[in-house]
């Protein structure tokens, strides 16, 4: 079965001075996203780099799974201590839940069922 649960990991550029920590972070969540998959914590990963386009996302990281897994994921040690250490080296990193696959049309039918009220 598809996903249709996931944690959009997003941010803005490097806090100026510390590029080459923010550079080093990358890799130490991908490594660890790698890790999570290969235990079957999470079904798979997406690490998405943008073109400059005038806003404020740069990248981002799309990691899906079941929601019980990645809710697991988010409160361990090990990812609440990269989030900690990302958000002195990166401006604007931050770590949200996202709906993908079958989840986003029920998203849709209950703001439509509430909009209606």
């Amino acid at each position: 079965m598809a996903s249709d649960s996931a944690l959009f990991v997003g941010w803005k550029l490097p806090v100026v001075g510390r590029e080459a920590d923010a550079l080093e972070l990358f890799g130490s969540f991908v490594g660890f996203l790698t890790k999570q998959e290969t235990a079957g914590s999470i079904d798979s990963f997406e690490p998405c780099l943008l073109s400059p386009h005038g806003g404020d996302l740069d990248g981002f990281i799309l990691v899906r799974g079941e929601r019980n897994k990645l809710s697991a994921l988010r409160h361990s040690e090990e990812f609440e201590e990269l989030v900690s250490r990302c958000l002195m080296s990166v401006d604007g990193f931050g770590v949200v839940d996202a709906y993908i696959g079958d989840s986003v049309g029920r998203q849709l039918q209950r703001y439509a069922k509430n909009i209606r009220r």
